[in-house]
């Protein structure tokens, strides 16, 4: 079949050439008061930047995972070329490649040079890390111009690490990725860790090891705590793997507090800001937000909204109604709405 690419009983198709790529950019007015300066000063790290989207092609089969995989897809040499071409005509100074996992991909040496070679500033790899468990794999990324990495570490306990990730393998690669980069001064590291039942007890330790090594290495990492998306694999495996919200914001604000008193700049991401009161602030949607770069004219369009996500019945009146997304269907298909409260009052 023309265009498809077969590796066992596996089919990968071609991604289709794209008009438009996805920006993370600053939100131009902060939402919550006054902003947090470690956060603040992170979040201008991140963005702004554009995707660069390789596939959904990766090495691992993990649990949580909310990508659809209903078809394998690559980005081809050639599209990847002209997107980051296009991109570089517009002006915008770092790129952040993203899939799947985009260390598998035999390019991805070449690929990294395209985007050096095209003159951005800074780029960023998001990555499950198991290639950078290799130190000269780690020395490639930094010859050929990557200075920012985001490593999805959930735990630092293998057992656990092993589970969620679905590979035993995983963990000592995973824990090596992190030592390698932390003890490299031309990387800036933000470890990812997604809040889970298997892991939700274990946030504040996690910090703790972080400061660790953090000290024994001479250099911190910081920390991202993500709620479960319900979708994909997440959603099959909702009810071993998904907290509610709730005990997700509570196990989050606990290791937000012990960050604070160790001195390790953590954040979160999706989570309702009217389940983190008084911790609105340390939210990194709160300085970041989606949005979309059309390749032909520069012009740089909002975000394409998932109309699966539902605003409840008081949340008109909530004063954060304007900078919360709401509450995905399916999770409310399951959990109701009890959780979630306006705050205050909104203007």
């Amino acid at each position: 079949k023309c265009g498809e690419y077969h590796a066992g009983a596996m089919i990968y198709h071609p991604k289709r050439p794209e008009s438009q790529v996805d920006l993370t950019v600053r939100i131009p007015v902060f939402p919550f008061g006054v902003p947090v300066g470690p956060i603040e000063r992170l979040a201008g790290r991140i963005a702004p930047s554009f995707h660069l989207d390789v596939g959904n092609v990766c090495n691992l089969a993990c649990t949580y995972c909310c990508l659809d995989r209903s078809t394998r897809f690559f980005a081809t040499a050639s599209n990847l070329a002209d997107v980051i071409r296009r991109v570089a005509t517009h002006g915008i100074e770092r790129a952040t490649l993203v899939g799947g996992e985009p260390t598998i991909r035999k390019d991805f040496f070449t690929i990294l040079e395209q985007v050096r070679d095209a003159g951005f500033r800074d780029v960023v790899l998001t990555t499950n890390g198991l290639m950078l468990s290799y130190p000269e794999f780690v020395d490639g990324l930094i010859s050929r111009g990557v200075a920012t990495i985001h490593l999805s570490l959930d735990d630092f306990d293998p057992a656990v690490l092993a589970e969620l990730s679905r590979n035993p393998t995983a963990p000592p690669l995973v824990l090596s990725a992190f030592e390698n980069i932390l003890a490299r001064k031309e990387l800036d590291l933000f470890v990812y860790a997604v809040v889970t039942r298997r892991n939700m007890a274990n946030l504040s330790g996690y910090v703790e090891r972080v400061q660790e090594a953090g000290h024994r290495l001479g250099r911190m990492a910081s920390v991202v705590f993500t709620a479960v998306k319900p979708l994909q694999r997440a959603l099959e495996n909702r009810r071993e793997i998904m907290g509610s919200y709730g005990e997700t914001a509570d196990a989050v604000i606990r290791a937000l507090e012990a960050a604070r008193d160790l001195g390790v700049t953590a954040t979160y991401r999706n989570i309702p800001p009217c389940l983190m009161g008084g911790w609105e602030a340390w939210s990194l949607d709160a300085y970041l937000t989606e949005s979309r770069l059309d390749l032909e004219s520069g012009q740089v369009l909002p975000a394409l909204r998932d109309a699966s996500y539902l605003k409840g019945e008081g949340c008109g009146s909530c004063l954060w109604d304007d900078h919360c997304l709401g509450v995905h269907k399916n999770y409310v298909s399951w959990a109701g709405w009890g959780e979630f409260s306006p705050v205050g009052v909104k203007k």
